[in-house]
């Protein structure tokens, strides 16, 4: 697969040729003219996606949030919802604590990860907050914005705790009007809105977080999506 080293985001700047010659094509349509890098990249067979938001003050303190299994569609996040368990996990958060020491790294990181079944592949690193621990804002005693600030700040991060034994996340997104649309069944959870000017198919305008329930159409929902990829 092909990506652009800079503005890509929710599939933007993401490409799948299927030979070399395609792949130089696209190069010379989408990359070259623009002036932009390319970056190349081995498919992974993966069975799901999860994601990890960690913490790192500038105190050195480093915490984290439970891991969540990630639902996309034509490369969004379309739901989230967690906690979620993995044999390797404990193993990686190491691995990503050390890392974030040794570049004293100050803030939030959120990471997207494939689950082979066996091990965990970190696919892209975010530096900052993410769309994936936007449940947080419900879910958790502290947002992932709270934790943002406090750790630039250096103050003394708090113990993090769960407010629910099952939370969730769903995104809105733009029709092919660019309007917001709003599942009927949102009236469910607690709705945050982005109040973005420009509304565009499949932009992001807000989210709804659900604790201890998700309404069933919307998880349906969720699973097809997920059937169809």
């Amino acid at each position: 697969m092909l990506k652009t080293l800079t503005g890509g985001y929710d599939g933007y700047g993401t490409f799948f040729p299927n030979s070399l010659d395609q792949g130089m094509a696209l190069f010379e349509s989408e990359f070259k003219k623009q002036n932009l890098g390319l970056l190349a990249e081995k498919k992974v067979d993966f069975k799901q996606e999860m994601a990890l938001m960690l913490f790192r003050s500038a105190r050195g303190e480093m915490t984290s949030y439970p891991l969540v299994k990630t639902y996309q569609h034509q490369g969004r996040c379309l739901f989230v919802e967690g906690p979620k368990a993995h044999p390797h996990l404990s193993r990686l958060k190491k691995k990503l604590f050390l890392m974030m020491d040794q570049i004293d790294y100050v803030g939030a990181l959120g990471i997207e990860l494939f689950d082979t079944g066996k091990k965990l592949f970190v696919n892209e690193l975010a530096p900052r907050v993410h769309n994936s621990g936007h449940f947080s804002q419900n879910a958790m005693n502290y947002s992932q914005f709270d934790l943002h600030w406090m750790c630039g700040l250096g103050i003394k991060l708090p113990k993090i705790h769960s407010l629910s034994s099952h939370f969730s996340m769903w995104n809105l997104l733009g029709n092919s009007k660019g309007q917001l649309e709003i599942p009927e069944a949102s009236n469910q959870g607690l709705v945050h809105l982005y109040g973005k000017p420009e509304g565009r198919k499949g932009r992001k305008l807000g989210h709804v977080n659900f604790v201890n329930s998700l309404p069933k159409s919307l998880k349906n929902i969720a699973n097809f999506q997920e059937k169809k990829k």
